[in-house]
């Protein structure tokens, strides 16, 4: 960390003489308030450097910095609860990675299908096919939105099946009046429609060469816009459950 410090004039900016300056630092954890002091050292032009060896127990989150004054308390409650805030950071934890996978349904569209093949394949970053390695692939039929193109924002599209009669809005209109009643501070109409079930869950395992096919069957007829969502699952070298996705038109 580099800390410049300085004060307030009349006329701007100015350096802070050396006996008015803060003579340490606390690092402190926001939310267990555990503290860590460091010393300062000031420059001529009023600009100290530190630094904090991140201890391998160190909890995660925000942490806060603050100064303290030469001479200020020093029990652990006052640097809890004292000092100049100085600024803030972050400490997390990140695992990198080790393999990534590839879904590759067919290029052309699905028109009035009952099924289509999923080619997958699973490599390690550092090369080489992931060998032998069992996965899990899920699909998910869901509604598919179809946006209007330039120059129809006033027309709907993929609004449900055409009946004999009037209708002047069907679905659109319903959620654009859930909308409004949410933005009125009125809780909006629950949906009617229930979250998409699992179409079909298969368990297989890949080739030498970290690759595979699956098959998705048993698609129904759709009278409208649908989707199905083409999930992976599989486990990397450190126990990590991992997934790759594609969406699939209907």
């Amino acid at each position: 960390m580099k800390h410049v410090l300085r004060q307030r004039t009349l006329t701007g900016f100015a350096a802070v003489p050396a006996d008015k300056r803060p003579g340490s630092l606390v690092i402190r954890h926001a939310g267990s308030e555990e503290v860590y002091k460091l010393p300062l050292e000031w420059d001529t032009a009023g600009i100290a450097e530190s630094t904090w060896p991140i201890p391998r127990g160190a909890r995660l989150g925000r942490y806060e910095v603050a100064l303290f004054a030469k001479g200020a308390a020093q029990s652990d409650e006052a640097y809890a609860h004292g000092g100049g805030g100085a600024g803030d950071f972050r400490v997390e934890e990140f695992r990198v990675p080790l393999m990534s996978a590839a879904l590759r349904p067919p290029t052309n569209p699905l028109v009035g299908a009952s099924g289509f093949p999923v080619d997958i394949a699973v490599r390690f970053l550092a090369g080489g096919g992931a060998a032998k390695l069992p996965v899990t692939l899920r699909t998910q039929i869901r509604p598919r939105f179809v946006p209007a193109p330039d120059r129809f924002e006033e027309f709907v599209f993929a609004n449900g099946v055409l009946r004999p009669g009037v209708d002047q809005g069907g679905v659109v209109e319903e959620l654009e009046a859930a909308e409004e009643e949410g933005e009125e501070g009125q809780a909006p109409a629950p949906s009617k429609t229930a979250a998409p079930a699992i179409h079909q869950r298969q368990s297989l395992v890949l080739d030498a060469a970290g690759t595979g096919r699956a098959t998705v069957t048993d698609l129904p007829r759709v009278t409208s816009p649908m989707e199905v969502l083409t999930e992976l699952e599989f486990r990397d070298p450190n126990g990590q459950v991992q997934t790759a996705a594609t969406r699939v038109p209907l």
